[in-house]
């Protein structure tokens, strides 16, 4: 029987233990993950938290939707072992009430165009090979941009929150990112410290200056490239690359997955691929609300 459960009555050992052990495994859906990114989720529960799926849900306008919280690329159904249709079904015990709809599944959920109507790209580079063997795979032109921020002046450091903020506040502008989810970055990231679940690597200058920086999530042999910002000192002189390089580097010859959280953007999606990182598909949950008061299906 699926039940859909308030997280005020959730029993988060029972859930908690369902995401660590759970063949799609993700970092984004422990509860006190959900809790650092979004005001509202319940789940769907199936029988004793055998197979859960977070909700993350809002209300706006006497309208109840799901949408995808910031800093959490994949949700979707979590399972202790392989089930056929059971994604389909999950999907099927979404309440009624919630006629808007926009959820990223996980690379593992299968399911039919039926229900979900888009997908979108990730790139992931396992790690169990050598560096030597791994390096040798990137494209020429990455080599020679790593080649070249190496002879560079470049300190591997470590840095406040706040330092990489400030980089991303003067020098970037997301769409739809408010400055209220900074602080909420600062936060969560805080918490993933605490928890010894994130890597933060810094890079600066001769000077002493930061000029770009990342924060990675670690959790179950997968690290995720969750945020990083760069200077146009740090671009110059090839910082997100040696940053990327570094994490691979350390990490090489282990059974990690450097997960690259993205892109569907081309120049990024781009630059992904040169470290040889492959191609995983996640599919899209979307329902809208029909302007002529029906509602569209799954």
């Amino acid at each position: 029987m699926i039940s859909f459960i308030n997280r005020a009555d959730l029993d988060e050992d029972k859930y908690n233990n369902c995401i660590a052990n759970a063949v799609q495994s993700r970092i984004y859906a422990y509860s006190w993950y959900l809790d650092m990114v979004c005001d509202n989720w319940s789940v769907l529960v199936l029988n004793d938290y055998e197979v859960v799926m977070p909700i993350p849900h809002k209300k706006k306008l006497c309208i109840n939707y799901i949408s995808q919280p910031f800093f959490c690329q994949q949700l979707g159904i979590f399972t202790l072992r392989e089930e056929e249709g059971i994604t389909e079904t999950f999907i099927s015990a979404i309440p009624k009430r919630f006629i808007k709809i926009n959820l990223q599944l996980n690379s593992q959920n299968k399911v039919s165009k039926r229900f979900v109507q888009k997908n979108r790209t990730n790139y992931v580079l396992r790690l169990n090979a050598t560096y030597e063997d791994l390096f040798r795979a990137f494209s020429k032109g990455r080599k020679h941009a790593i080649k070249q921020a190496l002879r560079s002046e470049l300190l591997i450091s470590s840095f406040s929150i706040d330092e990489l903020v400030l980089i991303a506040r003067k020098y970037y502008h997301y769409k739809d990112f408010k400055s209220g989810n900074y602080d909420q970055f600062i936060k969560l990231t805080e918490v993933l410290i605490k928890k010894q679940k994130a890597l933060l690597i810094g890079v600066r200058n001769e000077h002493r200056v930061l000029i770009g920086g990342a924060v990675f999530l670690i959790d179950n042999f997968r690290i995720i490239y969750l945020f990083s910002a760069v200077s146009p000192e740090g671009k110059q002189n090839q910082v997100a690359g040696f940053l990327l390089n570094t994490v691979i580097k350390k990490y090489a010859n282990t059974d990690y997955i450097l997960d690259f959280e993205g892109s569907e953007i081309r120049g990024i999606a781009s630059f992904y691929r040169s470290f040889n990182a492959k191609e995983e598909k996640y599919g899209v949950l979307v329902k809208k609300i029909n302007t002529q008061r029906k509602f569209s299906t799954y």
